[in-house]
């Protein structure tokens, strides 16, 4: 059962009680994250995640980490590109000091310049280390491809030079702009009724926020258009990594349930299309994939593969050969069959845990002032047929409306990606 309150404020409450379990999940989220920046101030959001856990006017940065290990648990934080969102999982009994910890944490953290610059340091080598990764390097390079000069393009981290430059001023009003009542929802899950949880909110929540509010949200942003680009990025690393990424939809269409499951059977699984074509019947790769990054308002299909240098033509070719294939003849039967089983049992694991729950109910109702509806989703999922599925997936593969990149060492193949650009309209 799942309840759910808007205050006089705008400040919203969901609780999802789960009788079956001892814990709760407890999360605070905020509608903003690097789609609401800009290049100035891109990192921003993330800069402000970390240093809310680094001293307050009432504890220092040791004493919150010393909280955080008495009271057991699972404590953290994550920012988006569309949100951001501390949460706490702790037992029962430890709700109430986990609330106020992390009511703490959010009004009342000082920015400490000495701790700022030893974060900034922190903060950097996280950049160092996702260049270390070439996949990840990859999705970055194709969302930024994608979405050209436009923020959903942007990096979560931000950039080594705003991290460098920010001032705990810059961050303090950043926080101030967007940390407001109506841009944020406090979200249960778990052993925790609704009676308890606004006890909760109204002691250490709805009166702490000032009186500024935000004039719009990230579902009021116009829908942004893709462009068709290739881009790519030397890198002295074994594999080639290759990515293209087509349009799909966002969050809130109708039609997102087909699509979900037309992408587990494209290239979400190991009977996936992309994966038996490509890795187990030609073995021209170890990792490849399709995935689907749903925004409020927008959204893309990521298609990827890593394979050695010398591989990226075939490679290459036996995806397009892949999609030429889909689009003669659409999805089967039976693969979204399968699809569905992976994705209601991928839905129905994660609905026994209250942390995802916790996120998913915050979400929906932060956005759409909606439910999770979990019942009604699995129906739906049920009721998807290959032909919904196939529609679904109707306009995603317009390559005049694409992007492609490639990561990887300098070679003559290199710009083997282009040909989606090129060749196909």
């Amino acid at each position: 059962m799942e309840k759910f309150k808007e205050y006089n404020n705008g400040l919203k409450l969901v609780v999802k009680q789960m009788p079956q379990v001892g814990s709760v999940a407890m999360g605070i989220i905020v509608g903003v994250g690097s789609c609401l920046e800009t290049p100035e101030t891109n990192g921003y959001s993330h800069m402000v995640e970390h240093m809310l856990f680094k001293g307050t006017s009432t504890r220092s940065a040791r004493q919150i980490s010393e909280k955080l290990d008495e009271l057991g648990g699972n404590f953290n934080a994550f920012t988006g590109k569309e949100s951001t969102c501390f949460y706490g999982k702790v037992l029962q009994d430890k709700v109430e000091d986990a609330a106020e910890l992390l009511s703490d944490i959010f009004f009342n953290a000082t920015f400490n310049k000495e701790e700022l610059d030893r974060e900034r340091k922190v903060i950097t080598e996280e950049i160092f280390m996702d260049e270390d990764m070439p996949e990840d390097v990859c999705h970055d390079l194709v969302a930024a491809a994608f979405y050209g000069n436009q923020t959903l393009g942007y990096k979560v981290i931000g950039t080594a030079k705003n991290v460098e430059t920010a001032q705990n001023s810059d961050l303090l009003n950043f926080k101030r702009k967007y940390y407001v009542s109506n841009n944020t929802c406090i979200s249960f899950a778990g052993a925790i009724d609704f009676e308890t949880a606004e006890k909760i909110v109204k002691k250490y929540f709805l009166d702490n926020f000032g009186d500024d509010r935000l004039d719009f949200k990230v579902a009021d942003i116009k829908r942004f258009a893709p462009i068709s680009r290739f881009d790519y990025k030397f890198k002295d690393v074994e594999q080639a990594h290759v990515a293209i990424a087509f349009e799909s939809l966002s969050t809130g269409d109708d039609r997102l349930i087909p699509f979900k499951v037309g992408n587990i059977a494209l290239g979400g699984g190991m009977s996936s299309r992309l994966f038996l074509s490509i890795r187990e019947q030609n073995g021209l790769a170890y990792s490849v994939y399709s995935s689907l990054l749903s925004y409020v308002n927008n959204g893309y299909l990521e298609l990827y593969l890593g394979t050695s240098p010398k591989n990226v033509k075939k490679a290459v070719d036996l995806l397009m050969e892949d999609i030429d294939t889909f689009v003669k003849h659409g999805f089967e039967g039976a693969e979204i069959e399968r699809a569905k089983t992976q994705l209601k049992t991928s839905l129905v694991f994660g609905c026994e845990n209250p942390l995802t729950l916790m996120i998913s109910y915050g979400m929906r109702y932060l956005y759409f002032n909606e439910s999770f509806a979990v019942d009604e989703y699995i129906a739906s999922v049920d009721n998807v047929t290959a032909d919904a599925a196939t529609e679904a997936f109707s306009n995603s593969f317009d390559f005049s409306r694409c992007s492609a990149v490639y990561v990887g060492k300098e070679c003559n193949n290199f710009n083997e990606p282009e040909r989606f650009l090129k060749n196909k309209s």
